[in-house]
């Protein structure tokens, strides 16, 4: 069942509209969408990822549910791929999938990989590959929500438990890969509430806006927007507002849309659907005499 409230946020000139079913992807090869980005180089479409024990691949989709591209990321391996971003740093457009999960939290280090997004439509080889390897500092952790900050490119994870809160670490990537020692920025307590009372504690995704203004985190019932202060490192301790999520089971990936408009989800399974929840733009603030 699909959530048609709107919701309004207190304190903000920004609304978001009922959740929208976008488009169904069909497509097989695509079992378990666990990360979403919208496309640089290809607005209107997006990437997506499969869950652990799949194979190294990357697909790209419209809005029509057509899958447009698979795309073998050679020297990559998804232990545990639960999140990815995009951004343009110098001319070139990055894609930056995030092999972070770690159910049972035993894993001593974590990946993220990075390569030039690809525009090439049916299956291609990406062999550019950029390999970085995180270490948090207290030990290991389970994550699905990996960001990047589009103004800086420091790389931001939210951990995924039921147990407390949840904690937040950044990091800087080198040019070329290497070692990344993460650095806990602090602790952010999620609940969005919902039927599913621990889903809604349990962090699967976040993303940055386009322009860098606003971060948003998704948990299985619900999603937090969270303004962008003067100081970026700050933002998770902005108050958020609430944002509507399909009432679908398996719903995980959350980004903006390419132009900011939106907030676009994708769930597990497939087929699958693909939810939008328009926003509407803030207002400018009244003239004064």
């Amino acid at each position: 069942m699909i959530e048609a409230v709107l919701v309004s946020l207190l304190g903000s000139d920004r609304t978001f509209g009922p959740v929208e079913e976008a488009c169904r992807v069909l497509d097989e090869r695509v079992t378990e969408s666990s990360g979403l980005a919208a496309s640089r180089l290809r607005p209107g479409t997006f990437l997506t990822h499969n869950d652990s024990g799949n194979p190294a691949r990357l697909y790209r989709f419209d809005l029509k549910g057509k899958v447009l591209a698979e795309y073998l990321i050679e020297g990559a391996a998804n232990i545990d791929w639960e999140g990815m971003a995009t951004r343009r740093e110098k001319q070139t457009d990055w894609v930056y999938l995030g092999d972070i999960g770690d159910n049972l939290q035993i894993r001593t280090e974590v990946q993220v990989y990075r390569f030039p997004e690809p525009v090439a439509g049916g299956q291609t080889r990406v062999d550019r590959l950029e390999r970085y390897t995180l270490q948090y500092p207290n030990g290991p952790r389970n994550a699905e929500a990996l960001s990047v900050d589009p103004k800086t490119g420091a790389i931001w994870i939210v951990t995924k438990t039921s147990q407390g809160p949840a904690e937040v670490y950044n990091g800087t990537l080198g040019k070329a890969g290497g070692k990344v020692r993460l650095k806990k920025a602090g602790e952010l307590k999620v609940d969005t509430g919902g039927t599913d009372r621990q889903g809604g504690l349990l962090v699967t995704d976040g993303a940055f806006s386009p322009d860098g203004r606003y971060v948003v985190l998704r948990t299985y019932t619900g999603a937090l927007e969270f303004d962008v202060p003067k100081d970026r490192t700050a933002w998770w301790r902005s108050k958020p507002r609430p944002a509507p999520v399909a009432d679908h089971r398996g719903g995980e990936a959350i980004c903006y849309s390419h132009d900011g408009a939106s907030l676009m989800m994708t769930t597990e399974g497939s087929p699958f659907p693909v939810f939008r929840v328009p926003i509407r733009a803030d207002r400018a603030p009244a003239k004064t005499s």
